[in-house]
């Protein structure tokens, strides 16, 4: 290339230099400047423009300022024709402008939208979170303290994705598993288990635990700290309405943790939910692992394969208490004291043969969970041991507090 050559080459980049800057300069300018340049590039007065557009002082200046908030579209045309801009270029300008000068409404109308958007208001309400679905205020405020957060933007959307789920069908009452996901998982990450997972720790302890279920007030507390020492982390939490759930795993710091409701209001059902959740620690964990959470509800053959969830239902009704052993009581079960001996002698509560037995041979008519539903209460005592009458109000901090100085002695 010649040297002539050369030097109309460098005008070129010297001068696409300038036109890409000023277009940069210019793109940054806002309204009210772009329209003072045009003028004083016209050599005209704002008051002579009036006349152009055919438009008041007080809509031209509510325009430029951001602060006309009803604006009639032919008269941004116009304005964009003076300004030498397209009719795109107008608007986000003008958007702009409405921003820069509102944006305590607008971020109000963002939060709003965003509670709304991943709360589900009245399950709160109806759970005692929050007292009101229409005051915003309060809904944040009792919000940001519950999860112990500086904005309500900060909350954790969740992927609700189980541990086994096909991805297929997604799960009902999404905002309401994530208010319990995050919840749960904030709960266990401020107990911060010391202790590292054991699993060969756990297969030797397993065994162990059934004769517990005979001791009413102290039997499971005493599993809690068992298979706390052993890096498994389980709390107990207030059943929460509209998704079913009666147990949950998670993952933090890649170990096992495990929550457990009162689904139900039965005394065997938590012994069932944990023994479930515990078979997937065993056997799942690497699946758990990768979700960070498996929930255990009603709703499972929606999203989880219903195999894996099967296999942990067999093994826990058979663990608690085997069907060989169901078959020799069959034809007594309405004896109390024969019940309450035999499983005595097996090691486990009665209420958990009552749940078996019926569990197995319930139809539609027979009506067996009524027959026998005050053999399988779940006493009051025990509530108030496993949450010190904590309910949804509390704080994640409040429970997580007590489990690590009253229930596993941690500090």
């Amino acid at each position: 290339m010649s040297e002539e050559n050369n030097k109309f080459k460098d005008i070129d980049d010297i001068l696409n230099r300038i036109s890409i800057n000023d277009n940069s300069v210019s793109n940054k300018l806002s309204l009210r400047e772009r329209f003072d340049n045009r003028v004083t590039e016209l050599g005209i007065t704002p008051t002579y423009v009036l006349g152009i557009l055919k438009i008041n002082y007080r809509a031209l200046e509510g325009i430029l300022d951001g602060t006309q908030k009803r604006i009639d579209f032919v008269t941004l045309t116009k304005l964009a024709q003076f300004l030498g801009v397209t009719n795109n270029e107008i608007v986000e300008l003008y958007v702009e402008c409405l921003e820069s000068n509102n944006n305590d409404d607008i971020d109000t109308t963002n939060k709003r939208t965003f509670i709304t958007n991943n709360f589900d208001l009245p399950v709160l309400k109806s759970m005692g979170v929050i007292n009101s679905i229409t005051d915003f205020q309060h809904i944040e405020d009792r919000l940001k303290a519950m999860f112990e957060i500086n904005s309500i933007t900060d909350y954790n959307i969740e992927k609700v994705e189980a541990a086994f789920s096909s991805g297929a069908i997604k799960p009902k009452n999404v905002s309401t598993r994530n208010y319990f996901i995050n919840k749960s998982k904030l709960i266990f990450n401020k107990i911060n288990n010391p202790f590292n997972y054991d699993k060969q720790a756990l297969i030797e302890y397993f065994p162990k635990i059934r004769w517990h279920s005979t001791d009413i007030e102290n039997g499971l507390i005493n599993v809690f700290k068992s298979l706390y020492k052993l890096g498994v982390t389980v709390i107990f939490q207030p059943f929460t309405p509209s998704i079913h759930l009666r147990g949950a795993t998670f993952s933090v710091s890649e170990k096992p943790c495990i929550v457990l409701t009162n689904y139900r209001g039965f005394y065997p059902t938590l012994w069932f939910a944990l023994i479930h959740e515990l078979f997937h620690v065993l056997f799942d964990w690497d699946e758990i692992l990768n979700n960070e959470y498996h929930l255990s509800d009603e709703e499972n053959d929606l999203f989880v394969l219903k195999q894996k969830e099967d296999e942990a239902n067999d093994f826990a009704r058979e663990f608690l208490f085997p069907k060989s052993k169901m078959d020799l009581l069959v034809d007594k079960i309405d004896s109390k004291l024969f019940v309450k001996e035999f499983a005595l002698d097996n090691h486990v509560h009665p209420s958990i043969v009552y749940a078996k037995y019926v569990y197995d041979n319930s139809t539609a008519t027979n009506n067996l969970w009524g027959k026998f539903q005050k053999q399988m209460v779940l006493p009051d005592s025990l509530l108030n041991s496993l949450g010190n009458g904590l309910g949804h109000k509390a704080k994640s901090s409040d429970f997580s507090n007590y489990f690590k100085n009253k229930i596993f002695n941690s500090n």
